[in-house]
């Protein structure tokens, strides 16, 4: 129920824009003071400035502030830019948030790769707190017991069942409610009692201990100089020859492959089939699906695909790949933590 309005040099995306949202368009750029005055900034609770532009949406960020408004936030490629950068803009423009894709993205990986066999884990609270959602499989204890007597009224665990998902259909159940093999069960609980309440659920895997990736760029970057950093192996399969000589500098116990990634022939050759976890993030959609596919016939268990697609989403869950993530959708939930409010941290 926000008042939104959207602002853009491009008169079809408008259009497209337009006849599928109830918004107002401005059809202008979005970093003229001018332009950004007549939207209304002053009395804006959230400017999000989200071009390919890093630089317009560094100065439509900062000149929506000046101007009066709420909050902003820029999303920013260029690792420069960042607070790990000599200068630190967020500061110096005075942007609430300034998102990086990549950074991003390469955390949720590197979260799912720590826990192959969760759907989804999410940390609150300077990881204090964290909700995990688990299948409920045959051998599962869970099975067949209600929620009560898995989790009773005193707490022991100090854990609450906050979503149960059937088939298509998701509830916030009560505690009669049976749990049923092929149910996905949200568990909100400290992270101390994660391992207890794992157990019921058969979810004991251990983190990954080699990971491939396929892909070289940004994303794949952090996201292999986090895994070097947790002492877990990493191969990285890139088809620009320069790119893999830069990477095999900046990274020190990596294996850095000049390679193919959808070839089966490259897989093959390095073992692709041995991994734990394997990586998709070519850049393209229709390649990463297509390594992904790759590797889950050489054997891999765990694959994480990155899509920026939404569509794609539904499509990756029925070919049988455990997790999809969206760099689009991961900014856009960073920049919902400040539409709803200065006190939402995470969400």
């Amino acid at each position: 129920k926000h008042s939104v309005t959207m602002i853009d040099v491009d008169r079809n995306r408008l259009m497209h824009a337009e006849e599928n949202l109830d918004i107002r368009t401005i059809c202008e750029h979005g970093a003229s003071p001018q332009i950004l005055e007549m939207a209304g900034v002053a009395h804006a609770d959230l400017v999000a400035a989200v071009t390919n532009s890093d630089e317009v949406n560094l100065i439509a960020a900062g000149t929506a502030k000046q101007l009066g408004a709420v909050r902003s936030a820029a999303r920013v490629y260029n690792q420069a830019y960042h607070a790990s950068g000599k200068i630190e803009y967020q500061n110096l423009l005075d942007i609430d948030m300034i998102i990086s894709p990549q950074s991003i993205t390469a955390f949720e990986i590197a979260k799912l790769i720590e826990n192959p066999a969760a759907i989804a884990v999410e940390s609150f609270a300077q990881d204090k707190v964290q909700m995990r959602q688990m299948l409920v499989p045959e051998e599962s204890p869970a099975a067949g017991k209600r929620i009560r007597d898995l989790f009773p009224p005193d707490r022991e665990l100090e854990s609450l069942v906050v979503s149960l998902s059937r088939g298509t259909e998701m509830t916030i159940p009560g505690p009669e409610d049976l749990l049923c093999v092929g149910d996905r069960v949200t568990v909100i609980m400290p992270s101390g009692r994660a391992r207890a309440v794992r157990r019921i659920f058969r979810d004991v895997e251990e983190g990954a201990e080699s990971v491939v990736i396929a892909g070289g760029g940004t994303t794949a970057y952090m996201l292999a100089q986090t895994m070097e950093s947790r002492g877990v192996a990493v191969t990285l399969i890139e088809g620009a020859r320069e790119r893999c000589d830069a990477l095999s500098r900046l990274l020190s116990t990596t294996r850095i492959i000049h390679g193919d990634a959808t070839r089966l022939s490259v897989l093959a050759e390095e073992r692709v089939g041995d991994a734990d976890v394997f990586v998709a993030l070519c850049g393209n959609d229709e390649v990463n699906l297509m390594s992904s596919l790759q590797a889950k016939q050489m054997g891999v268990a765990h694959i994480v695909v990155a899509v920026n697609r939404a569509d794609y989403a539904p499509l990756v869950e029925r070919v049988g790949i455990n997790h999809a993530v969206s760099p689009r959708i991961l900014t856009g939930n960073s920049i919902l933590t400040l539409a709803g409010g200065s006190n939402i941290r995470s969400m």
